[in-house]
C-alpha cells in the first residue's frame, strides 16, 4: 500500500508537471542494455491471431518476411520458418564473430507467445520438433530483451507506457495516420482479400510500412533512452 501511495502521488506530480518520465522511487540511474548487435524485432498477427508477418530493423535496414495467404496453420509455420532462419543466421554470425547480441521488442510476452506458437506449427505440419526447443531456449535466455519492462520498471509517466505513446515522446512519427494494431488487422483483410489487385498491394505495402515503423520505433525509444533522457532527467532533480 505505502509503494502504490508513492506511486500514485509520484504521478500526481508529473501530470502538475509535463507528464514525465522520471525515474521512479529508487532508481538511482537510467540502465539500458547494450549489445554489439542490436535488432529490433515485431510482428503482425491477424484478426484470428495467425502471426503472418515478422519485422526487423538491423544496422539501419528493415527485413520484413510475410505470407498473403489466407491465414492457416500452414501459413504460420511457413512465416515462422523463414523468419526463424533469418534470425538464426543473424545470431550464428554474431556468435561466430564474437560479438554480443540482442533482440529487442516492445513487450515480450506477444514476441515471445508468437514465437512458441510459430515454433509449434513447425513442428506439427513440417516435422521441425527442434525448433520448439531453440525457440524456448531463444525466449529463456538473455538475446531477446523486453524494451517495455526496462522502460517501465526504471520510469514512470502519468499517461500510457505503450509504444506508440512512449515513442512519440521519443520524438518518432509514424508514416500512417492510423497506427494500430486493430487497424492493421482490417489491413490485412484488404491485403488478402481484397477483389481488385491494386487493393491488395495497397493493403500489403500498408502493413509493410507499419509493422517498419514499429521496429524503428523501438529502435528510436531506446536511443532516446541511452543518449537523451538521461540529461533530461538529470534537470529535473535539480
Amino acid at each position: 500500500p505505502l509503494s502504490s501511495l508513492a506511486e500514485a502521488v509520484h504521478r500526481a506530480r508529473l501530470h502538475q508537471a509535463d507528464g514525465g518520465p522520471e525515474l521512479r522511487h529508487g532508481v538511482p540511474a537510467l540502465v539500458v542494455p547494450a549489445a554489439d548487435v542490436e535488432i529490433d524485432l515485431d510482428m503482425e498477427n491477424a484478426l484470428d491471431g495467425t502471426p503472418y508477418l515478422w519485422g526487423a530493423w538491423s544496422e539501419g535496414a528493415y527485413t520484413g518476411i510475410a505470407s498473403w495467404e489466407p491465414t492457416s496453420p500452414a501459413v504460420a509455420a511457413d512465416v515462422f520458418v523463414r523468419f526463424w532462419a533469418w534470425l538464426s543466421a543473424q545470431r550464428d554470425a554474431a556468435h561466430a564473430a564474437g560479438r554480443t547480441i540482442a533482440c529487442w521488442c516492445w513487450y515480450a510476452p506477444a514476441e515471445s507467445g508468437a514465437l512458441r506458437a510459430g515454433a509449434r506449427a513447425a513442428a506439427d505440419r513440417l516435422d521441425r520438433p527442434e525448433l520448439v526447443d531453440e525457440v524456448e531456449a531463444f525466449v529463456a535466455g538473455p538475446e531477446l530483451v523486453d524494451l517495455h519492462r526496462v522502460f517501465t520498471t526504471q520510469l514512470l509517466t502519468d499517461g500510457s507506457a505503450g509504444l506508440k505513446a512512449v515513442a512519440t515522446v521519443a520524438g518518432f512519427a509514424w508514416r500512417d495516420e492510423e497506427p494500430s494494431g486493430e487497424a492493421s488487422m482490417a489491413w490485412h483483410d484488404e491485403a488478402v482479400g481484397a477483389p481488385e489487385p491494386a487493393a491488395r498491394d495497397a493493403a500489403r505495402r500498408r502493413l509493410l510500412a507499419y509493422n517498419e515503423d514499429d521496429v524503428r520505433a523501438t529502435a528510436a525509444v531506446r536511443r532516446w533512452m541511452r543518449e537523451d533522457l538521461p540529461a533530461r532527467l538529470a534537470s529535473r532533480s535539480i
